[in-house]
Formats: structure tokens, C-alpha cells, sequence
């Protein structure tokens, strides 16, 4: 443990841990975030399975002029009779369907209790560019009687340099503006109108449809398990190369602990030097007997 503390005192190592916190602390978030996501989409499955099971009511008895629906009234389905003011249709940019681009088209309905009910009738595509689409469903003429459910008003939007007749948010207060009549603060998705029109656009899916799954509800609790799945990583990452620096040190250091301790190498026997041969030599010449040397013919 001492060891792996020791790792602190590299500026390199007190960096990278630095960056494996603050992305693990990220990774955790967004896990949150996802799980607050499903929650949330429980409890617009809960509502959507509510308004199922109780009969659309008149527009009037939900929604005021001018006010936010409630969240209880989400989703719920309301009816309204009227006629469609076509001369202030809208297209919605940048809606997607089923993964394709195109516009929502929203009228107001001039209903009888003398406020209007914007309806979203239901999404088209796109044109060859993204300035316009190829058609535009015609307006019913005449009375019409609709069933919507309830949406909130979106968060208003710069519309500067869109073109004419189309808008990025659908605000019921802006409309109101537009038309200068009183107008419901809510908007509804259309699920049916009548008489039926011959070329109404797309009905729009609500999020069950949109996302049928049960407990597993793609994608965001898959996408929550897998964060906190990153934060394992990083954290047992971090774990795992701390651990192989302080091997690698210690075999560093091993080789110049032994090569300190050990013995200094045994000095060759002087009889195997050369001077030390030198010296013997010189002393068992010296030391040898001598051999009498052979008498010489002398002179008599």
C-alpha cells in the first residue's frame, strides 16, 4: 500500500488519476440522467394507459385560455367541434418520423364555445431540400368534430429566417397572437377527426407506440447500465495500472540491491599472476641444488 501511495509523488500519475475521477464522476451522471430519463417515460406510459381507459371529454372541461395544462391532464383525450381557419396553418420544421425528416402541420380550430384549439394534425415529409415539402394537405372545409390528446406548449424558439408559413416550436400563445382570438394554453395531437379527410397527414405515434418495450425499455435503461459500467472500468483501469507501475519499480530497483550486497570477486592466486610467477621462479633457481659440474682437462 505504501507503495502504491508512493505512485502520488509523479506529477503524471497525479494528472491521470485527476482525469479518471472527473470522467468517472461523468460517466455516473449520465447514468443518472438516463435513469431519470425511463422514469420519466414510466410516467408518461402511465398516463397514456390513464387516458386509455377514460372517454375523451369536451376541450373545455381540461383546458383554459391562455394557461399550461396541468401535468395530470397530459396526454388525455379531449373533443372539440368547429371549422379549421386553413388561412393560418403552420408547418412545424424539423419533426422526425420513424427516423425520417419533414414538418408536423398544426391548424387552429375555431370551436364553438368561441375559443380556438390549435391541432397538430399529423406529420409530412420533406421536399428534395429541407426549404419546404413536396405538398401540403388540403384543410378540410366545413364543421369538423376532433379528438386530440392533451400537449403542453413548447419552449418558444428565434424564429428569425425561417421561411413564411413555417415555425421550429409550437407555442398556443403565439398563435394567439397570430390570430388575435383567444386561444387554449395547450395543443392536442390529432387521433381522429370527422368527417374524415382523403388525404390527412401522418398521424403522429405516441411514445408507447414509439417505444412498445416492457421492463427493459430501450434505450435508456440499457443506456444507464452501460455508464455505470464505464465507471467500473476506469476505476478498475486506474487499479490495474497502479499496481504494474509499482511491479515495474520494484523489479527496477531489484538488480542494484543484489549487485550492492554481494561479495567482490575473488583476486586470481598469485602463483597465476605474472609477477607473482616471476618471484617463484627466480627463488627455486636459487634454491635448487647444483649438480657438480663436470671436471675440465686441466694442466698437469
Amino acid at each position: 500500500m505504501r507503495a502504491f501511495l508512493g505512485l502520488f509523488r509523479r506529477p503524471s500519475w497525479v494528472v491521470f488519476t485527476l482525469c479518471v475521477v472527473l470522467a468517472s464522476v461523468a460517466f455516473y451522471e449520465l447514468g443518472v440522467w438516463q435513469l431519470h430519463r425511463r422514469t420519466h417515460q414510466n410516467r408518461v406510459d402511465a398516463q397514456l394507459r390513464a387516458s386509455q381507459e377514460l372517454p375523451p371529454v369536451p376541450a373545455a372541461q381540461l383546458l383554459a385560455p391562455g394557461e399550461r395544462p396541468t401535468g395530470k391532464v397530459l396526454w388525455r383525450r379531449v373533443s372539440a367541434t368547429g371549422t379549421y381557419d386553413a388561412a393560418h396553418q403552420l408547418l412545424v420544421r424539423n419533426r422526425v418520423l420513424e427516423g425520417d425528416n419533414g414538418y408536423e402541420v398544426i391548424v387552429p380550430l375555431r370551436t364553438t364555445t368561441g375559443v380556438d384549439l390549435l391541432v397538430d394534425r399529423g406529420w409530412i415529409p420533406s421536399g428534395p431540400t429541407a426549404r419546404a415539402p413536396s405538398s401540403i394537405p388540403s384543410v378540410p372545409a366545413g364543421t369538423v368534430s376532433v379528438v386530440g390528446r392533451i400537449r403542453p406548449p413548447e419552449h418558444p424558439a428565434d424564429e428569425a429566417g425561417v421561411p413564411a408559413g413555417q415555425i421550429q416550436r409550437i407555442v398556443p400563445a403565439e398563435m394567439a397572437q397570430l390570430t388575435g382570438r383567444p386561444t387554449y394554453g395547450g395543443f392536442v395531437n390529432l387521433v381522429s377527426e370527422s368527417p374524415p379527410a382523403a388525404n390527412a397527414p401522418t398521424p403522429l405515434l405516441t411514445p408507447d407506440q414509439e417505444d412498445p418495450g416492457g421492463w427493459w425499455k430501450p434505450p435508456h435503461l440499457a443506456y444507464a447500465i452501460q455508464w455505470f459500467m464505464f465507471v467500473g472500468l476506469a476505476v478498475g483501469g486506474w487499479v490495474i495500472l497502479g499496481r504494474r507501475e509499482v511491479a515495474m519499480a520494484r523489479a527496477a530497483a531489484t538488480p542494484s540491491a543484489t549487485g550492492a550486497g554481494s561479495s567482490p570477486m575473488p583476486r586470481l592466486p598469485a602463483e597465476r599472476t605474472g609477477s607473482g610467477t616471476g618471484r617463484r621462479t627466480r627463488r627455486s633457481r636459487e634454491a635448487a641444488p647444483r649438480d657438480d659440474p663436470a671436471p675440465r682437462p686441466g694442466r698437469r
